[in-house]
């Protein structure tokens, strides 16, 4: 399936239909034929998912496509399986959406199709095999900055079917090799998206939509010879390869690259840089939990609005003062005895932040949870952080994060964009060369560490990395420390922090800003 994302990659997409499906639940479907250059979209009726019928509905969407086809529709396929009251309550939420005029332009043309998958869908008695396949692929980078728009033509490459994760990798190491030679050839910056499509037809109007996305934007519009590397359909020989079923990925991650996403960033791009509170609340109205809605609340704020109830973030759920976690024994003794990492006392209330900062010409947005743990002198974070926009853009969420003071101990975290989602744990194994004292804090006074970070991801072998801490207390406010991390890896460069000291929490909190 063409995996076309030409609006911004939404973890949440309008919906959590994870958390609503039931394996004991009936299971319904429909399916959607999204063109975002023409901005039309086919969407069928809700009807009973076939049996056997893989959780991201693919030959349902294969089979959907060709019929808007007879219809004159085509542009980017999906279907979304779940169960009936999920879809019957997503399908009007985006209707809604899509109705919706933004500025006096409608932003979708709706067309209700009454279709329903083919017998021999329903009569089948066994999932259709998994194989690899013919896929036509062209990779693309956009460097707002520079006015450059740089794609490859498309190529034929033979891909592992969805349902394995080297599906995913291959076309990660498609766009990194075509971001390094994007940015030697034409100065643009070293990032990039690699698209597979079933049909040659169907890379074609990818394509053809992204290379005329920006039509008064003055983008130079740039094609580069390209074909990958035949070595990058293989996974590299160290690598431990394991298939990993996308059943096991979030559906609101898997359905990410539906009509959701287009209509959020397509409504986002017109208001981003308005000066109207409406705007914002039209935004919050339509995605309360979209991925701007914290910069949307904010910006209500700073214009001297309120942000009704309706839209308002959802309450935190109470839950007990989270624990201190275990780490391997040596360090654990190290961390509850020395005086290195002993932080004064807190009330346990939780800080939340959240903040927009630019990583070199990368805008990444932030909402983060910080609190001090019971019975000991660590503090636990929850994180989550999106990376860049449209096509390119990434999710990363970190849950269960022990810090004993500035060092984490550990960690889960998931990264989602378009290829996919993956996991990993990350944990610190050992600590050493401290270097003076963080408390009492004192204005200019400096303090730091080197620590060995274990990061073992759900496929392949665990890494360790070597990581050195350097930290100074600001001048004017001794609660504000400018710190340096610093990795052994070679090719990663140093990251500037700025922490702050939270007495009434007795945590650090990150500043999310630039520092």
């Amino acid at each position: 399936m063409r995996h076309f994302v030409s609006g911004v990659f939404a973890l949440l997409c309008l919906c959590s239909i994870s958390g609503l499906a039931h394996a004991a639940e009936p299971q319904f479907a429909y399916c959607s034929v999204n063109d975002a250059g023409g901005r039309n979209i086919w969407v069928s009726q809700i009807f009973p998912a076939p049996p056997n019928t893989d959780p991201l509905g693919n030959e349902l969407a294969t089979e959907f496509h060709s019929y808007v086809g007879t219809l004159g529709g085509s542009g980017d396929k999906s279907c979304v399986v779940a169960p009936r009251q999920a879809l019957e309550d997503l399908r009007v939420k985006i209707a809604g959406i899509m109705g919706k005029r933004s500025f006096g332009i409608r932003v979708y043309k709706w067309h209700d199709v009454q279709w329903t998958p083919s017998a021999s869908m329903y009569a089948r008695t066994a999932p259709a095999p998994a194989v690899a396949s013919d896929s036509y692929v062209y990779c693309r980078t956009t460097d707002a900055d520079a006015r450059k728009q740089v794609t490859s033509g498309i190529f034929v490459s033979k891909l592992p079917p969805m349902s394995d994760s080297e599906h995913y990798a291959t076309l990660t190491r498609y766009a990194q090799a075509f971001a390094r030679s994007a940015a030697a050839s034409h100065r643009v910056a070293p990032d990039a998206l690699c698209i597979a499509s079933d049909t040659q037809a169907e890379a074609d109007k990818s394509r053809n939509d992204y290379r005329h996305a920006f039509p008064f934007s003055g983008i130079k519009i740039i094609e580069l010879p390209w074909t990958p590397d035949p070595a990058l359909a293989s996974p590299p020989a160290t690598a431990v390869q394991r298939s990993t079923p996308v059943a096991n990925v979030p559906a609101s991650a898997a359905s990410a690259t539906g009509a959701g996403d287009d209509v959020e960033a397509e409504f986002w791009a017109r208001i981003g840089k308005s000066r109207q509170i409406a705007d914002y609340k039209d935004y919050l109205a339509a995605f309360p939990q979209g991925r701007h809605a914290p910069i949307a609340r904010m910006e209500i704020r700073r214009l001297g609005g309120t942000v009704d109830a309706s839209v308002a973030p959802p309450a935190a759920p109470v839950v007990q003062t989270p624990q201190a976690h275990a780490v391997n024994d040596a360090l654990s003794r190290r961390v509850a005895t020395e005086k290195f990492f002993q932080i004064p006392a807190g009330n346990g209330s939780p800080i939340e932040r959240s903040g927009k900062r630019m990583v070199g010409t990368v805008p990444v947005t932030t909402t983060m949870r910080v609190q001090r743990m019971a019975g000991g002198n660590q503090c636990q974070i929850h994180s989550e952080s999106t990376a860049g926009s449209g096509g390119t853009s990434a999710t990363t969420t970190v849950e269960g994060a022990a810090w004993a003071g500035l060092l984490p101990l550990d960690s889960t975290v998931r990264s989602s964009n378009a290829y996919g989602t993956s996991q990993f744990a990350v944990r610190t194994i050992s600590v050493e060369a401290l270097q003076g004292q963080p408390f009492p804090l004192v204005e200019g006074g400096t303090f730091g560490y080197t620590f060995i970070q274990r990061t073992s991801p759900a496929t392949g072998n665990p890494k360790d990395s070597t990581i050195t801490m350097q930290c100074v207390v600001g001048a004017t406010n001794s609660g504000t420390l400018q710190c340096t991390r610093t990795f052994s890896t070679p090719g990663m460069k140093p990251q500037q922090l700025r922490m702050h000291w939270d007495g009434a929490a007795g945590c650090f909190v990150q500043d999310l800003g630039n520092p």
